[in-house]
């Protein structure tokens, strides 16, 4: 066996599940590829998740004073005062490794601030002619890449591809859509028309991974939804970082509901204590029947595989799941950026899923038990809808292919 190829993987997150779950999944196909061709770093930029676990032949590297968490999603600043530190960090391990491939994930389609502590490490690869790629989830430009392009292009030069996690043209129209003025419309055309040679689209990443604890408390609280013989609710918000009416919503939908539903609540390993206790206080006081909430759900999927109807965010992990399960779902997009003045990935991808699977769409702000539960009990009468052809989510095994003929 010839040596090795090292890829290092560099990704960040606020805390959610999105990005670590794909990113997870993309690296264990390349640790996983045929032949164990590639010795796979992962450069770990966030805040660290414990709960996520990865291949055994992975190296996992944790960069120090990570500044991207929830408090994001309330708006709060981004603290970089550590940015010369962490730059200094990703080189020096970047040096060391010397990797053949270079891999940044959402950047630089986002997180305009990552080029702050990447820049060193890529001008290294770059003058020793390595591979740069991007791995990107879906075709979404953040407003403070529409608001310098010039910017934006100069980091891409970077690139020798740019992978996008979708099926070709598939979510594009949905997002192009929800752009919203004619200006800027044109200005987001022309960065995938500028972009289309390095541009390849790999179909859906499926989120395959492992997460690191199989709780048992877990497994026992769920073991009625389970070996339910009702109609079994799943309702999730993602990581848990944001999106708190969803969880309490659904709770006092019960109230509407009879007793031929079991509800289960998976809250989000962000979840805090207090925000945890006031869920479960609201089932105590309205006396809610056959309804579990829990802080986080090992094997999401597979709680997604068997339950009849999903109530969630628009989030990409679950959308992609629920795209090839055929599932009946509700969803409640996650707006904050779309009252902001700009679309964020949800608003669009859940209008992808109500054309694809007849999703039942809620608008979050004005969410409401009642009605709720009443699109539940239609849901239930609806049709299954069909899923997507398996062709369509062979994201990670297509980009390590791509990989081995680029270099």
């Amino acid at each position: 066996m010839g040596r090795k190829l090292k890829i290092l993987i560099y990704y960040t997150h606020k805390e959610s599940l999105g990005h670590t779950s794909r990113i997870t999944a993309l690296a264990n196909a390349f640790a996983r590829a045929s032949g164990r061709r590639f010795r796979v770093y992962l450069l770990q930029a966030g805040i660290p998740q414990p709960h996520i676990a990865y291949d055994r032949q992975i190296e996992k590297i944790d960069v120090p004073y990570p500044f991207y968490s929830k408090a994001q999603f309330k708006n709060l600043p981004v603290d970089i005062r550590n940015m010369d530190i962490r730059a200094e960090f990703i080189f020096e391990k970047t040096r060391a490794i010397m990797p053949d491939i270079l891999m940044t994930e959402y950047f630089p389609f986002g997180r305009s601030e990552c080029f702050l502590e990447l820049s060193k490490a890529f001008l290294l690869l770059k003058n020793l002619k390595k591979k740069i790629f991007a791995t990107i989830g879906y075709p979404y430009i953040t407003l403070d890449v529409i608001k310098n392009t010039s910017r934006f292009f100069q980091y891409t030069r970077f690139y020798d591809k740019i992978f996008l996690h979708t099926p070709e043209r598939f979510e594009y129209p949905f997002f192009i859509d929800l752009v919203p003025d004619e200006e800027r419309r044109k200005l987001y055309e022309s960065i995938f028309t500028t972009l289309r040679e390095k541009i390849m689209h790999t179909g859906y990443i499926f989120p395959e991974y492992e997460e690191g604890l199989t709780h048992a408390k877990t497994e026992k609280l769920t073991a009625p939804w389970k070996r339910s013989g009702r109609m079994r609710l799943l309702v999730s918000r993602g990581g848990g970082t944001t999106c708190p009416k969803i969880i309490a919503s659904s709770i006092l939908a019960q109230k509407y509901l009879d007793e031929e539903y079991a509800m289960l609540l998976s809250c989000g390993p962000a979840t805090g204590k207090k925000e945890l206790e006031f869920f479960r206080e609201l089932i105590r006081k309205h006396r809610i029947k056959n309804t579990t909430v829990i802080p986080y759900l090992p094997h999401f999927g597979k709680y997604l595989a068997s339950c009849d109807i999903s109530i969630s965010l628009a989030g990409y992990n679950t959308s992609v799941q629920l795209l090839r399960l055929g599932k009946k779902c509700i969803v409640i997009p996650y707006t904050v950026l779309a009252r902001s003045g700009w679309i964020n990935d949800q608003t669009p991808r859940s209008r992808l899923l109500e054309k694809y699977l007849d999703a039942r769409l809620f608008d979050y702000d004005g969410l409401k038990s009642e009605p709720l539960a009443c699109a539940i009990r239609q849901l239930a009468q609806a049709r299954t809808p069909k899923p997507l052809p398996l062709s369509s989510f062979q994201g990670a095994a297509n980009t390590v292919k791509a990989v081995l003929k680029l270099l």
